[in-house]
């Protein structure tokens, strides 16, 4: 199984609505050849017992070299309307899983803050792991 390095991890916007549109891209390297690798962005919230995981995004497969790589994933809005205000205001976790086949093989987990805002907004933070 290949072993990913994540290097760079870009969030845009940020520090936003949490509805607001969401562009993410990573670098990344693999050290073999990873054959048709998805990238599938999820967003996963808890509050007491009750756990609710968004599928955010996915990228489409593709066979990726041993070497370093770019994946970008968008979305035109964070849809979140199925989940109750006072979970989203708990640390939630934005996770970008790497799969093969089906078969796992890494995660990215960047914490999510959500907080008030002025007129009762929602406001999101998406905080890299890598800072």
């Amino acid at each position: 199984m290949a072993t990913v390095t994540v290097t760079k991890i870009d969030v845009s916007p940020n520090n936003c609505p949490i509805s607001e549109k969401l562009d993410l891209t990573v670098t990344f390297k693999v050290d073999k050849p990873v054959q048709q690798g998805v990238w599938q962005l999820k967003y996963e919230v808890d509050y007491t017992f009750k756990r609710h995981i968004l599928d955010v995004a996915n990228a489409e497969a593709k066979d990726y070299a041993a070497g370093e790589h770019t994946v970008s994933l968008s979305v035109p809005s964070l849809d979140v309307s199925g989940v109750k205000r006072k979970t989203l205001l708990n640390m939630g976790l934005m996770r970008l899983v790497f799969l093969s086949g089906g078969e796992h093989i890494s995660d990215v987990n960047m914490v999510v803050q959500v907080t008030e805002g002025p007129e009762d907004a929602l406001l999101r933070n998406i905080m890299s792991p890598l800072e």
